[in-house]
């Protein structure tokens, strides 16, 4: 079973987002409904994975492999969360509880800079 989980950042905090889905009847597309009036700037998902110290990994989180590759955000591509590796975009999630995360692109963006 997986988890599906998201959190949002606001311009000036990250948090869990209040929002239902809903299927379009006429158009057929996925819509959010965001409360609390204020809409985030960016959604992340759970990317289903913890780290060494049993923290959650989300959509640019950013991660410390200690060594192994650079310190990298983690994203979503060709179906699966990747991070920058030495030579490559790489996957992660048979190593990621030996990473630590260190941070986030919105509140931490030095640290990959």
């Amino acid at each position: 079973m997986r988890d599906i989980k998201f959190r949002a950042w606001f311009g000036d905090k990250m948090t869990t987002p209040y929002f239902e889905f809903e299927i379009s009847k006429r158009t057929g597309e996925l819509n959010s409904v965001f409360y609390g009036g204020q809409v985030p700037k960016v959604v992340m998902q759970y990317t289903n994975l913890k780290d060494k110290n049993g923290v959650e990994i989300y959509e640019g989180d950013i991660i410390d492999p200690k060594g192994y590759h650079p310190i990298s955000p983690v994203f979503w591509m060709n179906g699966s969360w990747k991070v920058n590796g030495k030579l490559s975009k790489i996957g992660f999630g048979s190593w990621a509880n030996q990473c630590e995360v260190i941070g986030n692109i919105y509140e931490n963006p030095e640290l990959i800079k």
